[in-house]
């Protein structure tokens, strides 16, 4: 069957580490025995651990401490395009309403939004070909996505504050490459993007000014290519 975990191996090591910031030791571990094929790791503004697995499609939250989860989105190796399922989840960020944003991801075009229970609310809809990294921009009420096969990233209404804007687009940003991971702080947007063809960029992270027509600030890592 298409997209379903062909062979199911568990992984029996710890794929969450936290490390040392300094020294770049691994200070603490989980989640042996919990994950087959994890992709995406986020921490929320209350400290708890958010997890994806894409080849389980299901989304993880690990309270604060905790090593168990206390929530799980999707079904088990069951692929879909719905409320209940995911088609390979590859990202997710978290306001502090509890809303979880969820970039789904491989197969589907779509960021669904659940409420802090786990109750899916809509889905955010785009023309995207692998939606492999989502960053909310809550003061703005924005939520951007990195469409890493279509070489852009998009910045939409994320509904928060002003529902009526849901899933509007405010901005794209192109000839960035594929992009395959992006992260926000203020009104900077962080995008690292990978190799692609002859013509795209460099392999290298850009920081982007949201607050000033997202003007290219900086660029960095060329020298760790």
């Amino acid at each position: 069957m298409k997209n379903v975990l062909r062979e199911k191996k568990v992984i029996a090591e710890d794929t969450i580490l936290t490390l040392d910031a300094d020294k770049g030791k691994v200070k603490s571990g989980f989640g042996s025995g919990l994950f087959y094929m994890p992709h995406g790791l986020k921490i929320d503004h209350e400290g708890n651990t958010w997890v994806t697995d894409v080849g389980m499609h299901q989304v993880f939250k690990f309270n604060r401490g905790e090593t168990k989860p206390s929530l799980v989105l999707g079904e088990a190796f069951v692929p879909g395009n719905d409320a209940g399922h995911f088609c390979k989840p590859t990202s997710v960020a978290v306001a502090s309403t509890g809303q979880i944003f969820v970039a789904d991801g491989y197969c589907n075009n779509r960021v669904a939004v659940y409420d802090a229970a786990g109750k899916h609310l809509h889905d955010i809809q785009g023309n995207w070909n692998v939606v492999h990294s989502v960053v909310l921009f809550e003061q703005e009420d924005i939520v951007c996505i990195a469409n890493r096969e279509g070489k852009k990233i998009e910045c939409l209404g994320a509904g928060l504050h002003s529902p009526q804007f849901l899933g509007q687009s405010s901005s794209v940003v192109s000839d960035l490459g594929r992009v395959f991971a992006i992260a926000g702080r203020g009104t900077a947007l962080l995008a690292v993007n990978g190799k692609g063809s002859y013509y795209d960029p460099p392999t290298r992270g850009v920081t982007l000014d949201l607050a000033n027509d997202n003007q290219l600030v900086d660029t960095w890592g060329d020298e760790l290519v």
